[in-house]
C-alpha cells in the first residue's frame, strides 16, 4: 500500500484522492480538547493512495462527499472499522437523529460526528455568532450548539441506548472531526491577523472575503470560480478551466443567484495563492437579519 505524506509533492494525485488528503490530515476548525482531535492526531494519520474512489454524482452535496472521503480512508485502515455509518434511530413515528459513524478502535466503540463548514466574520470576530456560512442562517454558533446540545447527547436517547444494545454497541468515547475553512476580511488575511472566537484551532485553514461593491484589490488577479466540488483541498493547475480577470469575475456575480461565490486568486503558474468569498448586498442583509 503506498502512503501519502502530507509534505509531499501532491501533484500526482487527482482531485478525489487531494480531497482525501485534505479531509483527513488538514487541522480541525476547533481547538483540541477530549472531544476534538488535535492537529497532530489529524497529521499522523496515514492515508494510502487509494485508486477506485468513486467520482462526485452530478447532484453534488459537499457534506456527503466529506463523509464519504472519511468513510473510504476508514476502510483502509487496521486500526479503525466502521461499525455503522449514518445510522438513523427513530422513535415516536419519527427519525430522532443519526450517528454519522460508530467507529471500532482501539480503544473501543466510538461515536464520530462530521462536518465540513466554511464561515465568514462580519463584526466582532470573538462572537461565533458573528461568522456566518455562505447561507447566513448557518453560523458557527448554531452549528456547536446543535453539535453539542442535540447529535452528542443521541447515545443518551434511550431509543438510541436501545438500539447500541440490540448491536452489541457500548461507546467508550466521542470524536467531533469539524473540517473546513474561516475567512477574514481582506485585509486582516493578508495582513495575518486571523482573529477567532477562543474555541477555534488557530491553525485553522483561511481565505478572505469582499464586499462585491468593493473588488479593487482584485483588479489586476488572475482568478476561477469555484463550484463547491472544488471547496476542499487547494486547487492546481490541473483543476482550471475557466480564468477570469476582474470584469469576467464581474460578469459572473451579475449573472448568478448565488449570495457568497468563492473565488481561488492564481499564482504565476495557475495554482491556487488563496482563495475567498465575494459576498452580495443580500448576503448582509441576511447576515444583519
Amino acid at each position: 500500500m503506498t502512503l501519502i505524506n502530507q509534505h509531499l509533492n501532491q501533484q500526482h494525485l487527482n482531485r478525489q484522492q487531494r480531497d482525501l488528503v485534505w479531509c483527513i490530515q488538514q487541522p480541525g476548525l476547533i481547538r483540541a480538547d477530549e472531544l476534538w482531535p488535535a492537529d497532530d492526531w489529524f497529521a499522523n494519520q496515514t492515508v494510502a493512495v487509494i485508486e477506485d474512489l468513486t467520482p462526485p454524482p452530478a447532484r453534488f452535496r459537499l457534506g456527503i462527499h466529506f463523509e464519504k472521503l472519511l468513510q473510504r480512508w476508514l476502510e483502509t485502515q487496521q486500526s479503525y472499522q466502521i461499525a455503522a455509518a449514518n445510522l438513523q434511530v427513530h422513535g415516536e413515528g419519527k427519525t430522532l437523529g443519526e450517528f454519522d459513524l460508530i467507529v471500532d478502535g482501539p480503544s473501543g466503540f466510538e461515536h464520530w460526528e462530521l462536518a465540513v463548514k466554511f464561515y465568514i466574520n462580519v463584526n466582532n470576530h470573538q462572537d461565533a455568532a458573528n461568522w456566518f456560512g455562505p447561507d447566513p442562517g448557518d453560523t458557527l454558533h448554531s452549528k456547536l450548539s446543535r453539535l453539542l446540545s442535540h447529535q452528542l447527547n443521541l447515545p443518551l436517547e434511550p431509543v438510541a441506548a436501545a438500539l447500541l444494545d440490540s448491536m452489541a454497541i457500548k461507546l467508550s468515547s466521542q470524536r467531533c472531526i469539524m473540517k473546513g475553512r474561516l475567512y477574514h476580511p481582506w485585509d486582516a488575511f493578508h495582513a495575518g491577523r486571523l482573529e477567532t472566537p477562543s474555541i477555534v484551532n488557530p491553525n485553522h485553514p483561511s481565505g478572505w472575503w469582499l464586499d462585491s461593491a468593493q473588488l479593487d484589490p482584485l483588479a489586476d488577479k488572475r482568478m476561477v470560480y469555484l463550484d463547491k466540488a472544488l471547496w476542499l483541498s487547494e486547487l492546481l493547475a490541473e483543476d482550471v478551466n475557466e480564468v477570469l480577470d476582474l470584469e469576467g469575475l464581474t460578469e459572473r456575480l451579475q449573472q448568478s443567484k448565488q449570495i457568497a461565490l468563492q473565488f481561488a486568486i492564481l499564482d504565476g503558474e495557475n495554482n491556487e495563492a488563496s482563495r475567498g468569498f465575494v459576498l452580495q448586498p443580500e448576503w448582509f442583509r441576511r447576515a444583519v437579519r
